[in-house]
């Protein structure tokens, strides 16, 4: 989740990151490691809402359902 959330510092400050190419940014520089039932995929998701719900990521752009599509880094760690 560190490797992750340290990746996040390669976009300038008040960009806003689609959650799927972040995802699959995090995948391609292999930061994510399948575990047990989940796929690279299910635990990038996890990683994700684990970061906003910790704050790290902000400003969160929901689409229907509550799914969560686009996001930026907190200014306080950009």
């Amino acid at each position: 989740m560190k490797q992750c959330f340290a990746f996040c510092a390669v976009f300038p400050k008040d960009y806003e990151m689609e959650k799927d190419m972040l995802i699959q940014l995090w995948m391609a520089n292999g930061f994510i490691h399948e575990e047990g039932a989940m796929d690279l995929e299910q635990k990038g998701e996890f990683i994700f809402k684990e970061l906003t719900w910790r704050s790290f990521l902000q400003d969160v752009n929901v689409k229907q359902f509550s799914e969560a599509v686009a996001c930026k880094m907190h200014d306080l760690l950009s």
